[in-house]
């Protein structure tokens, strides 16, 4: 068994990591932490009857894995301060997930206030990084749309068989990708029985596409994508498309 603590656990993303925890056989809760403390059913009513409770940051004891659920900014102190007191950290956020310093400040508006930690961070999609991944002190969690694009690209681009300069992404999205914050891409009256296209131009999940099927191809790759939410509150669909590069001179019949 491994002690795992979850810090932002109020939000859904740290509520759905509570959910998977509570299922696995080799994690045990040490804390779950919150700015309100109080039962977790409280705000998550499908985790009634857990036990759990919201505790402070500053009342807890260093677990043997950190899960980060937190707004980018507030991930980079947090990481810190765990891995120095000798935790593994798994970042949920995007604070670790692109290697160019440059791209990671104009694409999130903000300087990286521990970008030493980037070089040792490891992008989590076990199917490209599954041996570094388990000795990793620091792994980035990859975003949901990049996860779809990459998994569904990478083998075409390693057998070499599409053109890596024209890849497609159309990605829809339930309303719970949005987070617990209200927004007005998610308010009812705009996202019900619509389609709420956004962030078509530079969207952040593109870098993460690009980076890492850019070392599956070894040559670079270009991404168009976008993204956009429908009226569903689960789930997220990339529909991929691509060019081939096998050029058939004749048809056989």
């Amino acid at each position: 068994m491994v002690s795992v603590g979850i810090v932002g656990g109020s939000g859904y993303m740290g509520g759905e990591a509570l959910r998977v925890l509570l299922r696995h056989p080799q994690a045990d809760i040490a804390w779950v932490t919150s700015r309100s403390p109080g039962p977790v059913e409280q705000v998550h009513s499908n985790l009634y009857d857990t036990g759990l409770h919201f505790v402070r940051l500053e009342d807890v004891k260093t677990p043997d894995f950190v899960l980060l659920a937190l707004p980018t900014g507030a991930s980079m102190e947090i990481a810190v301060r765990f891995l120095q007191a000798g935790a593994r950290v798994i970042d949920l956020g995007a604070a670790f997930r692109l290697h160019d310093r440059h791209t990671w400040e104009r694409v999130y508006g903000q300087p990286h206030a521990a970008w030493s930690l980037v070089h040792e961070a490891v992008y989590g999609i076990p199917e490209l990084h599954e041996e570094r991944m388990r000795t990793a002190r620091l792994i980035a969690n990859p975003g949901c749309f990049s996860s779809a694009a990459i998994l569904g690209f990478a083998p075409l681009l390693k057998a070499g068989l599409v053109d890596g300069q024209r890849l497609v992404v159309d990605g829809l999205s339930g309303t719970a990708g949005a987070g617990a914050e209200f927004s007005r891409a998610i308010h009812h009256p705009e996202i019900g029985s619509n389609v709420v296209l956004y962030n078509v131009v530079g969207h952040r999940h593109t870098y993460e596409m690009e980076q890492e099927l850019t070392g599956v191809a070894h040559r670079e790759v270009r991404v168009h994508f976008t993204p956009c939410y429908v009226p569903i509150v689960r789930g997220i669909v990339d529909i991929c498309r691509c060019f081939v590069n096998i050029r058939l001179t004749h048809l056989e019949t």
